[in-house]
């Protein structure tokens, strides 16, 4: 069995993510105290991303994989925010009294104490995030645009293509690298930009990637400002 869900990070979304674990739980015929607790879990770990991954206003999306040999039961839940390590995180002392307790920290100590295992992966450094400010969006990439998050860093960036004349810029101050495949990715949002009559410039380019994107032709009919040292 392998089911996945694709979720924005908005608390509203707990809904659908309900729905992910109770479909599971019919498939594989999970009795209602594992389904409670994986209900309890999941939510635990999603609203800890939606809640302290991006920065207030970021539109990002939200990924969570369930799969099942017929004797284990695996989830992966995956974002592009802040890194943080579940797994490192100091649990509360239950031997003091919980009036007295510093607050916080009880989430992470009920997925740790219900699940068998829980491990932590950072990826790709994909980390996109989208701002809108003062009638503009601002796309904030990570550290690389490559063969391997080419494709989620489109789809990250969807929420921003959708108001037609949207002004857009893409924050580059973070980017290291970009292979022919994230130039593909600028390629399609130009397009659709164009055909929405709206404005759409790179800034805090670096210079190797901005030797890159003049050698293609970019600069030639985008504005591509460089990275400030």
């Amino acid at each position: 069995m392998e089911k996945e869900l694709s979720i924005k990070n908005h608390t509203d979304e707990l809904i659908r993510v309900n729905q992910f674990i109770e479909e599971i739980s019919e498939e594989l015929g999970l009795d209602m105290e594992l389904q409670m607790n994986l209900n309890l879990v999941i939510e635990e770990m999603v609203v800890n991303v939606i809640s302290y991954a991006y920065p207030e206003g970021t539109e990002a999306n939200i990924e969570l994989k369930a799969e099942s040999n017929g004797k284990e039961l695996t989830f992966v839940l995956s974002d592009r925010g802040r890194k943080f390590d579940p797994t490192l995180s100091k649990s509360p002392d239950m031997n003091v009294n919980p009036a007295e307790r510093n607050l916080g920290g009880m989430g992470i100590y009920i997925v740790k104490n219900i699940m068998n295992e829980v491990t932590y992966q950072r990826k790709h450094k994909i980390m996109t995030q989208i701002i809108k400010e003062n009638g503009k969006t601002i796309i904030k990439t990570g550290q690389r645009i490559d063969t391997m998050n080419a494709g989620e860093f489109e789809r990250d960036i969807e929420p921003a293509l959708v108001d037609g004349g949207v002004d857009l810029e893409m924050d580059c101050s973070e980017l290291e690298y970009m292979a022919s495949s994230g130039l593909r990715v600028i390629q399609k949002t130009m397009r659709t930009v164009m055909q929405q009559r709206g404005q759409f410039k790179m800034t805090n380019v670096s210079p190797e990637i901005y030797k890159v994107l003049n050698m293609t032709g970019f600069t030639k009919f985008m504005k591509v400002e460089q990275r400030k040292d």
